[in-house]
């Protein structure tokens, strides 16, 4: 599901933060880490609960995952480009507006650095 740094290892945790497993790479492990979860258990689930609604192939493009609140979920892409979610509401939704969004052909005119599904009927990008 995700990763957590914990001292000089980082823990494979699933959705409930059960530790599966642990590592000293990273690297070796194609999961997302979980930025700033601290012992702040609702912060927690709010990424994890965005973190367990992506597809496996928008997850797999996943670096990192981060909340300054429930109401903040923000995701960082393996190429830098950030993720705008917001909270856990329409969750479903805001993963497949990713989705789409993320498959979108680039133009090169105009890049993109940010999406935004926060309000998924009205997603944008910048």
């Amino acid at each position: 599901m995700a990763l957590v740094k914990s001292g000089d290892n980082y823990s494979l945790v699933d959705v409930d933060g059960v530790q599966l497993g642990s590592t000293a790479d990273p690297a070796s492990v194609a999961l997302p880490l979980i930025d700033g979860q601290g012992a702040n258990q609702n912060l927690f689930k709010a990424i994890t609960a965005v973190l367990a609604t992506l597809p496996a192939d928008v997850l797999a493009k996943m670096a990192n995952a981060s909340a300054s609140s429930p109401d903040a979920v923000e995701l960082k892409l393996t190429d830098g480009k950030i993720v705008v979610w917001g909270n856990a509401d329409e969750k479903e939704l805001k993963a497949r507006v990713l989705e789409a969004l993320l498959k979108a052909p680039a133009n090169p005119k105009v890049p993109v650095n940010v999406y935004d599904v926060s309000a998924p009927r009205h997603p944008f990008t910048k």
